[in-house]
């Protein structure tokens, strides 16, 4: 008798839809991939509920043709291949023809298309891998597909699903990767009505970065671009300053698909080198281009792993073009003093560090190389600093700290620069340093260099530094005498904690015992 039968096609396609859909975001990441194969310049999606109660994708890409709709939900139905020969040349994302039926096995789909600009287009619904509507609609061009109730009729695995915020995370990461590899297109993520991502699609990869990482990561990264016989690099790399705990944040993009390689990861740790700190990880975006025949892509069901003809020579290239790119680069940041007034009664308010070398490629993002133009940074070290403009809600004060000053600063708040507090450190540090600089060195004897145990040198010499402080006081160069000491917060909150524990010791000490 015998024991093997031919699987039906609707089992054949919940087995595959465990291979290719694994969670929500694998099928974010389908559909995504089908669109940008489409042509589609705006791609729209939108989940609840973590993608399980729905996952809608909207594109303005080519469409598909009324005849095609329902023989795309077969299994191993495709357009990207069409012989052999082209399995070893894939230049599109998505090449098997199994994302759609394995989908349409285990959740309620809904596909609305049109291929032209006439208005009229073709719906599908399938629902749990069975045909229930076919039929002309209206419709612009382009694709929306929606997936309802994902894992409805698999309650194994809609048991082990994770929670709404884990599998959130992971449906964002797919579309940051995506949004990465191609800034040309515009694309958005909303979950619930809220937007998480948005890009503008119009091929600046700084200013996805920025969207994603935000705009500091965005003005520490620095861009590299090189190319050999068989690769092309391009990119950015972000300083040693600016790291992860792990390699989430390392991108490697290949022909536009983003994958994960660990040969690639360790070619980008060792171009670092020493760096990095220890257990910390650069914030890099690769883009990586070769010809397909270089790349075997069909090696992992969701085409996240590949494998490359020339492995060693790839790394090598990406090593030695990272370590090139961050040997060029001022990683020590200089510090630039920013001062107030004039003459004699300048002081420096504020220290800020700045690296000196400015990126090109901060303007095409509209950033400045050190921070927003009307922040208020520091201006570039010279003999004198201009004036700071007033700003809005800060009053014209006057404060005698180190001479008649006049300075901007806000109405409240001590702690900000320019603030009493603030100024009164920075010009009693001055005032040290000209005083230290006025001093006369030690030497030219016994008599002349101060002992430990005082004489007739220390006298002298403490003489000196009097007379040589009220030059100083009445230059205005220092607070006059009888000025209260500025003390910052921190050190007086020390001092009172430091009292209050010597009180409960000696109230302890003195305490009677009890016998």
């Amino acid at each position: 008798m015998a024991h093997i039968v031919v699987l039906d096609e609707h089992i054949a396609n919940q087995i595959a839809a465990g291979e290719v859909v694994e969670r929500p975001s694998s099928v974010v990441k389908e559909l995504v991939e089908n669109a940008v194969d489409a042509g589609a310049r705006k791609i729209d999606v939108q989940v609840e509920e973590g993608g399980l109660q729905l996952i809608r994708v909207t594109d303005n890409g080519s469409g598909i043709e009324a005849e095609d709709c329902e023989k795309a939900f077969y299994r191993h139905a495709t357009s990207k291949l069409l012989s052999g020969r082209d399995l070893f040349q894939i230049r599109s994302l998505g090449f098997r023809g199994e994302a759609l039926p394995s989908i349409a096995a285990v959740a309620k789909v809904q596909l609305v298309t049109s291929s032209n600009d006439s208005g009229l287009g073709r719906v599908i619904v399938i629902e749990g891998g069975s045909l229930k509507q076919n039929e002309e609609t209206a419709a612009p061009k382009g694709t929306d597909i929606t997936i309802k109730e994902l894992f409805y009729n698999t309650p194994a695995r809609l048991k082990y699903m994770k929670t709404i915020q884990t599998e959130l995370g992971h449906i964002s990461d797919v579309m940051y990767r995506q949004a990465l590899a191609h800034p040309e297109i515009a694309i958005t993520l909303r979950h619930n009505g809220n937007t998480l991502l948005q890009t503008q699609g119009n091929g600046d990869l700084l200013q996805v970065i920025a969207s994603i990482y935000g705009i500091n990561a965005s003005r520490a990264m620095v861009p590299i671009a090189a190319d050999n016989l068989d690769y092309k690099i391009s990119g950015f790399v972000g300083r040693p300053d600016l790291t992860r705990s792990n390699r989430s944040g390392m991108s490697t993009i290949v022909n536009g698909r983003y994958i994960r390689n660990q040969g690639l990861y360790q070619a980008i740790l060792r171009a670092y080198h020493t760096l990095l700190p220890i257990n910390r990880y650069p914030l890099v975006v690769l883009q990586l281009e070769m010809h397909p025949s270089l790349v075997d892509v069909n090696v992992h069901p969701s085409k996240l792993e590949v494998r490359f003809s020339k492995e060693a020579e790839l790394n090598a290239f990406v090593e030695e073009s990272i370590r090139r790119l961050l040997q060029g680069q001022v990683l020590i940041p200089q510090v630039v003093k920013q001062t107030i007034g004039k003459g004699a009664n300048r002081s420096v308010i504020q220290e800020q560090f700045h690296f000196p070398a400015a990126r090109t490629d901060a303007a095409s993002a509209g950033l400045s190389p050190h921070g927003s133009a009307d922040a208020g940074h520091a201006p570039a070290p010279g003999p004198a600093a201009a004036e700071p403009a007033p700003a809005a809600g800060a009053e014209r004060r006057t404060d005698r700290v180190g001479g008649e000053a006049q300075h901007q600063r806000p109405a409240s708040g001590a702690e900000r620069p320019g603030s009493a507090y603030s100024l009164g450190r920075q010009e009693t540090a001055a005032g040290s340093a000209a005083l230290r600089e006025a001093a006369p060195p030690y030497g030219g004897g016994a008599s002349a260099s101060p002992g430990r145990d005082g004489g007739p040198g220390a006298t002298r010499l403490c003489g000196q530094r009097r007379s040589r402080r009220a030059a100083l006081r009445g230059a205005g160069e220092l607070p006059p005498m009888g000025a209260a000491a500025v003390i910052p917060p921190r050190r007086r909150a020390a001092a009172c904690r430091k009292r209050c524990t010597a009180r409960q010791r000696r109230r302890r000490s003195f305490r009677p015992s009890r016998s």
